[in-house]
């Protein structure tokens, strides 16, 4: 038995041995002429943070190309920021806010099925708040 299973166990590894990797296969893009891998232009963006854009809600945007010009910008009007108006990422607060709106409407739209007659799943808000 013992000697069957060394066997087999030799067989195995024999084709092992026998047996080659399968080929390479570059899936990338590739130069449109001689077909030849080409590095991605997105692994070699490098974040600058100058020149930049800077926004005023009563003025025309401008131009900055160092942290002198950004100091001096600010000095002449605190209202210059790096994103224009109506474009910026809620705080904490804000999102706190959204967050016990939605919940609320939630509760109330419960109600409003309940005293409707329906009846809602009980993981329904459970599968937003996991993802």
């Amino acid at each position: 038995m013992a000697i069957k299973a060394l066997n087999d166990a030799n067989q195995v590894q024999e084709r092992q041995l026998k047996s080659k990797a399968p080929k390479m296969v570059y899936f990338g893009p590739k130069d449109p002429v001689t077909g030849d891998p080409v590095e991605d232009p997105r692994e070699s963006y490098v974040y600058q943070e100058y020149p930049r854009a800077m926004y005023h809600p009563e003025l025309e945007p401008v131009q900055i190309d160092n942290d002198e010009d950004l100091a001096e910008l600010k000095e002449m009007d605190p209202l210059w920021q790096k994103l224009p108006f109506g474009i910026t990422h809620p705080d904490k607060e804000q999102t706190a806010e959204m967050e016990r709106i939605r919940l609320e409407a939630e509760a109330q739209a419960a109600q409003e099925f309940a005293a409707a007659g329906v009846e809602l799943p009980a993981d329904l808000g459970k599968k937003r708040k996991a993802a």
